[in-house]
């Protein structure tokens, strides 16, 4: 038997020698000792066992809480929070100090703890008014009626599209384009021609009734849109392309403003209404004015 002697060297923990965050745990440890009996003799035997602790059953904070994700700055895990702890929110992770700075995180009474805006933004609902969307059957519909062009005629076709919405191209060149550039028949390109852009203008005539603009006033509305050419071009591209179609609230407000809305327009709106000598009449803050009149001094 060979005379084999083991030697190893303690070295006393100091805080320089942590190594980098990987994933913490400590280790519980212990011992078991057991006495066997062999041939009428007792030996005893000693294992060691030992469960791994994860950090997340160390930190005293909610899974949910942002303090849960602190680290030191060697990337071992945090149960105080400081200028220099590292945490995570939003899905970036930074300094307290550098949070602090960008009004995420605030220093109260009580630590470190989220602003009063971001806590309260979860509460602030958007408004989608703007941006309805089509029923899907009508949006699969517009879908298949494209199905048939590239990606450069459709864009062609949609940008003379909106050139011809906005009363500068005829109708004929969108059809063109969009026959030349597929190789179909120039009927087959007209009909999708038209349903497509016909689902958007009723889309557009739907949002301009919620708006104000009564069914009998479409017509007027879009030649007094047709004179802002900027503006409605803007608006239809918008609309078109992105499907948002805040950008006609301006022309609505100008038509409005200039022009006196329908009897039933403003019926629709709880104005009151009545037809004097063949000439119509609203009655606003108990005083009957004529439309046109009431129009002029923008009060409907």
């Amino acid at each position: 038997m060979s005379n084999f002697h083991s030697y190893s060297t303690y070295v006393a923990p100091e805080e320089s020698q942590e190594t980098p965050y990987t994933s913490p745990a400590i280790r519980d440890t212990g011992e078991v000792t057991s006495v066997i009996f062999r041939n009428g003799e007792a030996t005893s035997e000693t294992s060691h066992i030992s469960r791994s602790i994860s950090a997340s059953e160390l930190t005293p904070y909610q899974p949910d809480d942002w303090r849960s994700t602190a680290l030191k700055q060697n990337g071992f895990p945090a149960t105080e929070i400081t200028p220099e702890t590292i945490v995570s929110l939003g899905g970036t992770q930074g300094r307290v100090q550098d949070f602090v700075a960008a009004g995420i995180l605030q220093s109260g009474p009580n630590g470190y703890e989220l602003a009063p805006a971001i806590e309260e933004a979860p509460q602030v609902q958007e408004d989608l008014s703007d941006t309805p969307g089509m029923p899907q059957e009508f949006a699969d519909a517009v879908d298949a009626a494209m199905s048939v062009f590239d990606d450069n005629t459709l864009e062609a076709g949609l940008s003379l599209g909106i050139s011809h919405l906005a009363g500068d191209v005829d109708f004929n060149a969108v059809v063109r384009k969009l026959s030349m550039g597929s190789g179909i028949e120039p009927s087959d390109a007209s009909q999708r021609a038209q349903f497509i852009l016909g689902t958007y203008q009723q889309q557009a005539d739907s949002y301009l009734a919620k708006q104000g603009i009564g069914k009998e006033d479409l017509p007027a509305f879009y030649e007094f849109a047709k004179t802002q050419k900027s503006a409605l071009l803007g608006a239809l591209n918008k609309h078109i392309r992105q499907g948002n179609l805040a950008d006609y609230k301006p022309l609505v407000s100008k038509f409005l403003s200039s022009t006196a809305p329908s009897v039933e327009a403003l019926r629709a709106n709880g104005f009151q209404t009545r037809t004097v000598d063949k000439q119509d009449q609203v009655r606003i803050n108990g005083v009957w004015l004529g439309l046109k009149a009431a129009a002029r001094a923008n009060l409907i």
